[in-house]
């Protein structure tokens, strides 16, 4: 007897669990499987914002010069461990050729629409399950310059995703003592984005989870999958240490992971994990009510996790989850510049490290395998995994339900590179 085990989702984030929030509309029966605890990966630690204003690719003109200047460096914000892997040579060969003018505004354009409708996704989501209660607040976010080099840059970028509806309003240094007094008096100036949102990530995917389960989804975890089996042009067999599923279709949301498993059906996915660090602070020594992006430092600020969350930097090292004390004093340090306060008084709660899926242009891959009927591969968001998770998860739910797409996933295209 045939056994039909409906729709199996790998990978329990926030993608994989907002695509079960879209799915479990259509009546189908939706498994998902995570080799951990839900929530636990990158959806548990990062900065958690939601920003629209965040929609330039990380592929974009004189990021390569940058790169060079940073790339060796332990304690920069964009480090790469010196290794010779051909899957990260020929990535960063991809990334390279990316990086130039067309290609980034074009892939601008894809990401303001991407986040901007992901945005109102989110708001959707709060209204209708007023039990989500995840802190999720849409208070803005303001990126804060130390110099004049980086407040000029900040106004280009400004204007560049402002030419596509983002909406920004300029700050000087004494606008930024009013707006934000816990930051220093020696900064230069300041954007603020009114549109962006903020909430505790690790909340938000944790209570989720839990309603998509009231509505009939079932959630496994600790099922690693070990092996995807094809035959013919389907994905007949996923294979867990305790479990043997029947897919009718399969939707790798696995992240970092996805190309392992990928690879197990000959799919290729130009994908390099990205790690990033978080530092949780209580509120002795901290007095901010902004969300914020220190800009020269690349580190986010969010002041509604159990006190304060500092997130940063982007380190490719291949799959790691080992922690390296200077990235986190990096992240600890670059914040002092910008933030008053006694550096005394803060009092750590919690250091976190996480990997987050890049692609070589920065834009997330959500599409249909070729030559396999049943597989739908959604991963690649890099920094914006939290952003995109609705809009990614209504899109997938979309391509099963065989219904015109609400946006349009040409840009993200797995043929693309």
């Amino acid at each position: 007897m045939y056994k039909d085990d409906g729709i199996i989702i790998i990978g329990g984030g926030v993608i994989g669990i907002c695509t079960a929030y879209y799915l479990s509309s259509y009546g189908q029966k939706v498994t998902v499987l995570d080799k951990g605890k839900i929530g636990h990966g990158s959806s548990f630690g990062n900065c958690g914002l939601i920003v629209p204003s965040h929609s330039i690719p990380i592929a974009a003109p004189g990021v390569v010069l940058q790169g060079l200047k940073w790339m060796f460096d332990s304690t920069s914000p964009f480090y790469i461990k010196p290794r010779f892997n051909y899957e990260l040579i020929m990535w960063l060969w991809k990334f390279m050729k990316a990086c130039n003018y067309r290609k980034t505004q074009k892939g601008i354009e894809a990401l303001v629409k991407l986040t901007t409708e992901s945005m109102g996704l989110y708001e959707q989501i709060m209204d209708a399950n007023p039990e989500l209660d995840c802190n999720f607040r849409k208070d803005g976010l303001l990126m804060v310059y130390k110099t004049a080099e980086g407040y000029s840059l900040g106004l280009h970028e400004s204007e560049e995703v402002g030419s596509h509806g983002v909406q920004s309003q300029r700050m000087t240094n004494q606008e930024l003592q009013r707006f934000e007094p816990g930051l220093r008096g020696d900064l230069h100036g300041g954007v603020y984005y009114p549109d962006d949102g903020h909430f505790d990530p690790y909340k938000f995917v944790d209570q989720l989870s839990k309603l998509v389960k009231s509505k009939g989804v079932e959630i496994i975890e600790d099922a690693e999958v070990k092996d995807l089996i094809v035959s013919g042009n389907r994905i007949d067999k996923i294979i867990t240490p305790k479990e043997e599923y029947t897919p009718n279709w399969t939707i790798i949301t696995a992240g970092a992971w996805s190309p392992n498993l990928s690879k197990k059906i000959g799919a290729e996915l130009p994908v390099q994990p990205a790690k990033g660090y978080s530092v949780s602070y209580n509120r002795s020594g901290l007095s901010i009510k902004t969300p914020m992006l220190l800009s020269e430092a690349k580190i986010g600020v969010n002041p509604v996790i159990d006190g304060i969350r500092l997130a940063g930097t982007l380190e490719l090292t291949g799959i790691d989850s080992s922690i390296n004390q200077r990235r986190v004093q990096a992240i600890v340090s670059g914040a002092h510049e910008y933030l008053t306060g006694d550096s005394a008084k803060f009092e750590i709660t919690n250091v976190w490290t996480g990997m987050r899926p890049v692609t070589p242009d920065g834009l997330p891959v959500i599409d249909r395998i070729p030559n396999i009927e049943n597989l739908i591969v959604a991963t690649g968001h890099a920094m914006l995994g939290m952003t995109m998770g609705p809009v990614t998860g209504r899109a997938v739910s979309e391509i099963v339900a065989g219904n015109s797409s609400s946006i349009d996933l040409t840009p993200l295209k797995y043929g693309r590179f």
